[in-house]
């Protein structure tokens, strides 16, 4: 199976493995099959038939990843299998293999997802850490840190008569347009209050985990007093607390997103208007300015990098076992 991004990215799946192929049909939302195409896709998912020899295990280092390294390359293990990671390069072709069986969803965003914004230089674009809408024809790319705010002004934009077009990342190319990049969108609950079409609209799913965390919340409040005494009702309290906050941040597709505003699929391209930075102060005070082009351009380089710092830190993963 091929799928292609923007009309110009294209990953192959070649797993027979049913559970992982629907993870990666959600995974690349709004993007859809596509056919096959002459010349190798610029990421390959395909199965690891042969057991690693020879190769150092790596346990996790403080971030929940155990892998292993031999003179072929780097491998993940996750649930007792293992897929091969290739390591960062600066274009592709990107080729993974996974064991039939292995969590698909354990690799994808902090590997296949970064192997795809590096082989989207091959088609002159870049993926920039920044949220995308469309007003009036003309694309706005809300960028900044993570957890600055891009998300919830792009919906503000939306809720404001704006269309959606793609959140986290967004793709640029060299002729000026913007195009989806796929990753789900995460709604917060209170969000809700200054969203109302997105609040009228959101899907059943949405609608019940946000219930859900209502009710644990309220639980959590009631039981509070009672926990200071310790014991069970303490850890009670402490576990309804944490899956009422976890419960606070629904997953929408792209798809699902664009729908609820009774908008289509964010399939199309937009000519780059304007780029908005956010910044966050330690006083709180908003305020809006012109910044030189060149500040920005550094600023959505580190951000990107960090956020891809799980790809990048495998070559030093193997750089510990080689040199």
């Amino acid at each position: 199976m091929q799928y292609e991004i923007a009309r110009a990215l294209r990953l192959e799946f070649a797993i027979d493995d049913d559970r992982a192929a629907r993870f990666l049909e959600d995974a690349l939302d709004p993007w859809g099959a596509a056919p096959s195409a002459d010349g190798p896709a610029d990421v390959r998912i395909g199965e690891l038939r042969e057991r690693l020899r020879d190769a150092e295990l790596q346990n996790p280092a403080g971030d929940g990843l155990s892998t292993a390294i031999d003179g072929r390359g780097a491998y993940v293990r996750a649930d007792g299998l293992w897929c091969a990671v290739p390591l960062p390069a600066p274009q592709g072709p990107f080729a993974f293999a996974a064991e039939r069986g292995f969590p698909l969803g354990r690799v994808f965003g902090r590997f296949v997802r970064p192997a795809l914004q590096l082989a989207a230089f091959g088609y002159g674009a870049v993926a920039v850490h920044g949220s995308a809408v469309v007003a009036d024809g003309r694309g706005i790319v809300v960028a900044g840190w993570s957890e600055a705010g891009k998300t919830e002004t792009a919906l503000a934009l939306v809720e404001e008569g704006a269309t959606f077009l793609s959140d986290k990342w967004t793709l640029v190319f060299d002729d000026g347009s913007l195009a989806c990049f796929p990753v789900p969108i995460g709604v917060r609950r209170w969000l809700l209050r200054y969203a109302p079409a997105l609040r009228r609209s959101l899907p059943r799913g949405a609608r019940l985990q946000f219930a859900a965390a209502a009710a644990g919340e309220a639980a959590a409040h009631l039981t509070a007093s009672l926990a200071r005494r310790g014991g069970v009702v303490a850890s009670t309290q402490a576990a309804v607390a944490e899956l009422a906050t976890l419960a606070q941040r629904a997953s929408l597709s792209p798809s699902q997103l664009s729908a609820a505003y009774g908008q289509p699929p964010p399939t199309g391209r937009a000519p780059l208007t304007a780029l908005v930075l956010l910044t966050t102060t330690a006083d709180g005070r908003p305020q809006a300015e012109p910044r030189d082009p060149a500040w920005a351009a550094r600023r959505l380089a580190r951000s990107a990098t960090y956020e891809r710092r799980d790809y990048l830190s495998l070559s030093e993963r193997a750089r510990y076992v080689r040199e």
